[in-house]
């Protein structure tokens, strides 16, 4: 009956992991959720993790690259994402360290603000503070924000 259980929580996993990339807590949390008992869920994360097929770095690296270069979210909506999903902070700062400098965060906001707004019309500072309130809500830090508006306000001049 053990050796079933196991075989059932393995197959689970591996169908969950077939139709995206998990993390290890989500793995986990579906597991125990389907009234799994720990030791079960220990033995099946262990071999999946042996196996490659669970990876919390390549999980956040392909999420992060995902969802920023996409959807054009910013760092902080990452992170908090990340956190989410059960990722350590230590892995999720790594991976935002590598795939989304400062410089590729100004980037992906200057491409935000010039596809919902087409840039800056003017310079009225309501615009300005409905764009600031957008870039936010997309977890754009304001040391990126800030970069974005003034190299787009820039562009426009000249």
């Amino acid at each position: 009956m053990v050796e079933e259980s196991r075989r059932d929580a393995y197959n689970w996993a591996i169908r969950a992991l077939s139709r995206r990339m998990r993390s290890v807590q989500e793995i986990e949390s579906g597991l125990l959720a389907k009234g799994v008992s720990h030791q079960v869920v220990v033995d099946v994360i262990t071999d999946l993790l042996g196996m490659g097929y669970l990876d919390d770095l390549k999980f956040a690296s392909d999420w992060v690259e995902l969802r920023s270069a996409r959807r054009g979210y910013g760092r902080v909506r990452l992170s908090h994402e990340l956190h989410g999903k059960g990722v350590p902070d230590e892995v999720a700062r790594q991976v935002m360290d590598r795939y989304l400098s400062p410089a590729r965060e100004t980037e992906i906001a200057r491409k935000a603000i010039r596809k919902k707004m087409g840039g800056l019309r003017g310079s009225e500072v309501r615009e300005k503070a409905h764009l600031y309130r957008f870039l936010r809500g997309r977890g754009f830090t304001s040391a990126a924000i800030w970069a974005a508006l003034a190299d787009v306000e820039e562009e426009e001049r000249g």
